[in-house]
């Protein structure tokens, strides 16, 4: 399964829950709001993941050119772009 925010489109994200989905592939903007939770294999593209004051958690795999507009625990795989590329967090 495979989650896709194209560009110049933005998902947001309320209160609480969950996405689950192998890969989520961000080319526009994600918003994270309140306690949502992202389960995913691999997180990608070249979009801005908004985090709204919370810390992101990475426990998987982040691949592409993401922006992250907030703090970043890694506790997975950082692999950035497409040689070269870049995470900007």
């Amino acid at each position: 399964r495979q989650m896709c925010i194209r560009d110049s489109s933005t998902l947001f994200l309320g209160d609480s829950g969950t996405i689950e989905s192998i890969t989520i592939r961000v080319n526009g903007a994600l918003n994270l709001n309140g306690g949502y939770t992202l389960s995913y294999a691999t997180l990608t593209g070249d979009g801005l993941i908004e985090q709204n004051g919370q810390t992101f958690i990475n426990n998987a795999a982040v691949r592409g050119n993401l922006t992250f507009d907030g703090d970043v625990r890694n506790e997975g795989f950082l692999a950035p772009g497409n040689s070269p590329g870049t995470t900007i967090i």
